[in-house]
């Protein structure tokens, strides 16, 4: 899901399509369980919030939550192309009321071999007790970090494949 406001204009798009707020759709139904809209309204910025949409109808709802919810996992400037860093997204989670994906480890050294990495995605969910579908690795700093650039890749946990049949 992205949450966005462009130019006056706010939105709630899925992966691929711009939705319309008709009442009936899940999406903007969830997203208005929020202030979202008015704060990002109010902030007056060119922003883009995306996150995952979760729960009873979505991808089968392998970690069985009743209701649907939103756990945001970026925040980007839309003017200058860049994805904000760690600390502002979680200022955007705080102001809109959205939560945060579960962080599991915000001073995750990147020393580690793939098996290492396997490994470490396996784990019970912070959001359910059942094993999470896996870790996503990035970096603190925006894309404007010329040392660390924007470095994100999501590792998947075997065991949750193997129990959703994937």
């Amino acid at each position: 899901i992205t949450i966005y406001h462009n130019n006056g204009e706010v939105g709630v798009c899925s992966r691929n399509m711009d939705l319309k707020d008709t009442g009936e759709n899940k999406f903007w139904n969830t997203v208005n369980k929020y202030p979202v809209i008015d704060v990002l309204r109010n902030l007056g910025r060119n922003v883009a919030l995306q996150g995952e949409l979760i729960g009873a109808g979505i991808q089968g709802n392998k970690y069985k939550l009743e209701a649907l919810d939103i756990r945001l996992f970026n925040a980007f400037d839309i003017d200058s192309f860049a994805r904000f860093n760690l600390n502002d997204l979680k200022y955007f989670a705080r102001i809109t009321s959205v939560p945060l994906v579960p962080i599991l480890d915000e001073d995750f050294i990147l020393n580690h071999s793939m098996d290492d990495l396997v490994d470490y995605s396996e784990g019970v969910s912070m959001l359910k007790d059942t094993q999470r579908e896996g870790v996503v690795i990035r970096s603190h700093e925006s894309i404007e970090d010329p040392d660390l650039g924007d470095l994100s890749f999501k590792v998947i946990n075997p065991k949750f494949l193997l129990k959703h049949g994937e």
